[in-house]
């Protein structure tokens, strides 16, 4: 009796699961896509390249490459001077986004000082629209070793807007050495 009692409520319940089951309930799969920053690696054919990218400072010695870099990163890495006056910075512009998204930006990340300790560098992204600057998310570090950072933003842009990826060396008084930066990447992950 019991048995039969199991299998008729089982046979009822079995169909109202099936029945819950929607399309609106289910899971989207959103691809990533490719990276927007060319010349992520700071290499063109071999030989280092800032193609692509803007420096900031009339001070050669600001913004270098080293020959050295992570795993997968090529051969060489862009190194940004930390000073107390005005550090070593790159930006990326990206034009022609529109919409409201989420952007992934990561970057390998090693820092190195005369002093035997490293100050931090700065990530962050930003949105130009004309002569507005809207300041997003931003992220700090100070690793001594190649470390992964990554930085999510949720950015609003339309077609005139330009999205801006800067990378910055520390601005104190304690800073020396500089910030190795490679293989930088920028998706749409929504």
């Amino acid at each position: 009796m019991k048995a039969n009692i199991t299998l008729i409520i089982m046979l009822l319940l079995i169909p109202l699961l099936f029945l819950s089951c929607t399309s609106d309930n289910s899971v989207e799969i959103i691809p990533v896509f490719n990276n927007l920053l060319l010349n992520s690696t700071f290499e063109e054919n071999g030989q280092p390249s800032f193609q692509r990218w803007n420096t900031y400072n009339a001070d050669s010695s600001s913004v270098i490459f080293v020959r050295t870099a992570p795993t997968h990163g090529g051969t060489y890495s862009i190194g940004l001077k930390n000073q107390w006056t005005i550090p070593g910075r790159i930006s990326y512009s990206i034009s022609g986004i529109t919409g409201t998204h989420i952007y992934k930006f990561s970057i390998w990340e090693r820092g190195f000082s005369e002093l035997g300790f490293s100050t931090p560098g700065q990530m962050a992204l930003s949105v130009l629209h004309g002569d507005i600057h809207t300041y997003g998310n931003s992220l700090s570090f100070s690793d001594s070793v190649w470390a992964n950072k990554i930085l999510l933003d949720t950015l609003t842009t339309s077609a005139s807007d330009t999205i801006l990826v800067s990378i910055g060396g520390s601005w104190s008084q304690w800073a020396t050495g500089y910030h190795l930066i490679d293989l930088c990447r920028l998706e749409i992950i929504e």
